[in-house]
């Protein structure tokens, strides 16, 4: 979520992070979110304002940073390159 604080500031974009599972900010009592969300625990989507998938990553990054991965998503998304 930190990673989500750190890439809003750098691109002055505002970024709602949220987790979704038990003890998160929503709860997936039923697994209904996980069976759809074609990510692993640790992988992360972006969604934009109209509830379309910007960016979407299966799992945790191998290499480099979560800030890292989501500013090159949100650079390429915004086309700040």
């Amino acid at each position: 979520m930190s990673a989500a604080a750190e890439v809003g500031a750098a691109l002055g974009v505002e970024i709602v992070a949220v987790m979704i599972g038990p003890g998160c900010d929503y709860e997936d009592l039923y697994g209904d979110w996980a069976a759809v969300r074609e990510i692993e625990d640790g992988g992360v989507l972006l969604v934009r304002p109209d509830n379309y998938v910007a960016f979407r990553q299966s799992s945790a990054p191998a290499n480099g940073t979560a800030a890292g991965l989501l500013g090159a998503a949100l650079r390429q998304i915004l086309d700040r390159e």
